[in-house]
């Protein structure tokens, strides 16, 4: 007020910002219609109200050699903004591991200096790309007289692993009839269909079959030519009264009942083979190969 009346009123301060965030002195200046001036000071504190704008944006993630993977807010966020300057960003979740394969919801909060927070969801997705580990063994099984031996793939396992727990085991050939020497594949699949394979060998042996081949001695049957192209001939002064040619996978490709001194092997494939000759009092078993 004024005893002849006010001219103008002015303020030291008009204007406030981000910088401004609290309590502010401020000067009112009143001047009278004789330029009389008087002053006095009031407090305007200035408050933000306004949230944080959270953007997000989806990603994907490696699990690691240990099966986890681990991401951070700044990630996450897709140039979220504030009026006044972003102070602090944080996840609900940050780390994931092999149950977290696929998409996975997390929530990003962005916190300002004054306090102020907003959230938002974006979808992480977990995949796993890493192989898992093959290592094989060579084991040896006894047809012990049977006709057929079948082995497991855990085997032929010797410690195979993978980054997220116990991988599935499967082998290409299972089951033999013939002694010999074969090659089996062992692989490893984990859950996220990553693969690794390792060949190792697989002796089948017969002691049954050993026994008379000893008794028959070594040489009882000698085979020619060695490796052979069109026809294998056998020499022997035994009886043989039927023969089996059987691959290296025990499957059985040839059979002949009397069959002489001779079979014809043009029609095979190049590679090695088994020839069982069923004798009158046994089995003897060769190798020979196809060329």
């Amino acid at each position: 007020t004024d005893n002849c009346g006010i001219a103008s009123r002015s303020l030291d301060i008009s204007s406030f910002n981000c910088s401004d965030v609290g309590a502010n002195t401020v000067t009112l200046t009143v001047t009278d219609q004789n330029n009389l001036i008087g002053t006095g000071t009031a407090i305007v504190t200035v408050v933000d109200g306004v949230n944080p704008v959270v953007v997000t944006q989806n990603i994907t993630v490696q699990l690691d050699a240990t099966g986890t993977a681990t991401i951070t807010a700044d990630g996450i966020d897709n140039n979220s903004t504030d009026n006044c300057g972003i102070d602090i960003k944080s996840l609900d979740v940050s780390t994931f591991n092999c149950d977290d394969l696929g998409a996975n919801t997390v929530i990003l909060t962005i916190t300002d200096v004054s306090g102020n927070d907003a959230n938002a969801s974006a979808i992480v997705t977990v995949e796993d790309n890493l192989d898992p580990t093959a290592i094989g063994q060579d084991i040896t099984v006894d047809l012990a007289g049977n006709s057929s031996v079948t082995i497991a793939a855990s085997d032929l396992d010797n410690g195979s692993s993978d980054n997220c727990g116990s991988p599935i085991l499967t082998i290409d050939v299972d089951t033999f009839t013939t002694p010999g020497v074969y090659p089996v594949i062992l692989t490893i699949m984990d859950s996220a269909g990553n693969s690794d394979t390792v060949a190792v060998n697989v002796t089948v042996t017969d002691l049954t079959l050993g026994v008379i081949d000893v008794e028959i001695g070594a040489n009882t049957i000698r085979l020619y030519p060695n490796p052979a192209s069109d026809r294998l001939f056998f020499e022997t002064d035994l009886n043989i009264v039927q023969i089996k040619i059987i691959d290296l996978t025990g499957k059985k490709v040839l059979e002949k009942n009397n069959p002489g001194n001779n079979v014809l092997v043009k029609a095979l494939s190049e590679g090695v083979y088994f020839i069982q000759f069923n004798i009158e009092n046994g089995v003897i078993t060769k190798r020979f190969i196809k060329k």
